[in-house]
C-alpha cells in the first residue's frame, strides 16, 4: 500500500476510535499495540464466557452442501496468515490437542474453528481455569470468510462436531469472546450459546490476577503463568 494511502487509513481508524471512545479509547488502543494480549510481561483482557449445552446441540441439523473436514496437522498450516494465524500459534493449538474443523467448498476455505479433541479442564485463553466446571470441550478462534458471514456456518460447525463425539448427553461446549466483538457475541447467542459470566485479567511478569463474575458468585483469584498464552 502506498505511504499516503497507509497514512490515510491509519488516520481514519484513529478518528473512528476517538469518536467511539475519546482519548481513553486511543490510549487503550496504543497500549494494546505496545502490550498485546497473550504476552506475560504486561497485558490485560476482558472476556465474556459462554456455554452451549447438549440439549441445544442435539436439535441441530445440517442444511448445506458444504463439506466439513478435520484438518490433519500438516493441513492446518495452510491457515498461516488467515485471521492473524501464525506458524507458532498453529503449532501451539496442535500441542494443546486441539483439532481444526473446516468447512470447504471444493478447495475453498469458508470457515474454521479450533476445538479440543477430548474433554479437558476448561481453560480460558487468559490461562484462567473455570471453577466448578467438569471437564468438557473448548471452542476457540472461529473464523468465517467475510462473504459467508450470516449464512449459518457456526451452526454447521456445531452440528458436524457434535455428531462426531461419543457420549453426547453430557458434552458441553465452552468459549470466550471479547466484549467488544459484538457481531461474534450476537452470532454465538443466536446459535445456542448462553453467557455464563465475565472475566477480567491483568498480567504482570507472569502474575495473573483475575476477577470472575457469574450469576452465582464473583471474586478474585491468582495464577502464576509466565508464558505467552497463544504460543504455549
Amino acid at each position: 500500500m502506498p505511504p499516503i494511502q497507509s497514512l490515510n487509513k491509519k488516520l481514519t481508524t484513529l478518528r473512528e476510535i476517538f469518536a467511539q471512545g475519546g482519548l481513553s479509547g486511543i490510549t487503550q488502543t496504543l497500549l494494546k499495540k505496545i502490550c498485546p494480549s497473550g504476552n506475560y510481561f504486561f497485558s490485560w483482557d476482558n472476556r465474556v464466557l459462554l456455554e452451549c449445552p447438549p440439549t441445544y446441540l442435539a436439535t441441530l441439523e445440517s442444511s448445506s452442501t458444504y463439506s466439513a473436514k478435520i484438518f490433519r496437522d500438516d493441513e492446518a498450516y495452510c491457515l498461516v496468515g488467515v485471521n492473524a494465524q501464525s506458524l507458532k500459534s498453529i503449532r501451539a493449538a496442535i500441542k494443546r490437542n486441539e483439532a481444526c474443523w473446516a468447512l470447504m467448498e471444493d478447495e475453498k476455505l469458508l470457515s474454521y474453528v479450533w476445538i479440543s479433541q477430548k474433554k479437558t479442564p476448561i481453560c480460558s485463553d487468559t490461562a484462567f481455569l473455570l471453577p466448578n466446571v467438569p471437564v468438557n470441550y473448548w471452542w476457540r478462534d472461529i473464523y468465517i470468510t467475510p462473504e459467508y458471514r450470516g449464512t449459518g456456518k457456526i451452526s454447521e460447525h456445531l452440528y458436524h462436531w457434535f455428531q462426531s463425539i461419543p457420549n453426547t448427553g453430557d458434552s458441553r461446549l465452552f468459549c470466550e469472546i471479547s466484549p467488544d466483538n459484538t457481531p461474534s457475541l450476537v452470532a454465538h447467542k443466536r446459535n445456542g450459546f448462553t453467557v455464563i459470566g465475565t472475566l477480567k485479567m491483568v498480567c504482570l511478569l507472569g502474575c495473573r490476577f483475575y476477577y470472575l463474575s457469574t450469576p452465582q458468585t464473583s471474586g478474585f483469584s491468582y495464577r502464576f503463568y509466565p508464558r505467552n498464552i497463544y504460543y504455549s
